[in-house]
């Protein structure tokens, strides 16, 4: 990893992170309605969650990590639940999605900081 790499790999990932956190949390929300609500419902998580892999791809474009294949594999298991109507079980995989972005973001701080690009101050 360089260091225009891992700029974009904390950037990236720090932005997917938060979509990640989002989602999930609006998925555990939108399981609770029924009826003819929850196919509108539904599509708004699904397409949050397309919206975010959009950026996934573009992480993987510009930030190389293998992990990117392993959060797009999980939220692909994210979106086949979803469509299953298994909202809340969707929560699961974004959350694997999230931890394997994680590890891309710490990867990509220890380079940066190893390169003394990260200067932390006392306060």
């Amino acid at each position: 990893m360089g260091t225009r790499e891992a700029i974009f790999a904390f950037s990236q990932g720090e932005k997917i992170k938060a979509g990640l956190i989002w989602a999930s949390q609006l998925m555990g929300i939108l399981d609770s309605t029924y009826g003819g609500e929850r196919h509108e419902t539904r599509q708004v998580g699904r397409a949050l969650i397309e919206m975010i892999q959009q950026d996934v791809h573009l992480a993987r474009r510009v930030a190389a990590d293998e992990l990117w294949e392993e959060v797009g594999r999980s939220m692909d298991k994210a979106l086949a639940m979803i469509d299953s109507g298994v909202m809340a079980g969707s929560v699961s995989h974004l959350t694997a999605a999230l931890s394997h972005v994680t590890t891309i973001v710490q990867r990509a701080m220890q380079f940066l900081d190893e390169q003394g690009m990260l200067k932390i101050q006392n306060s």
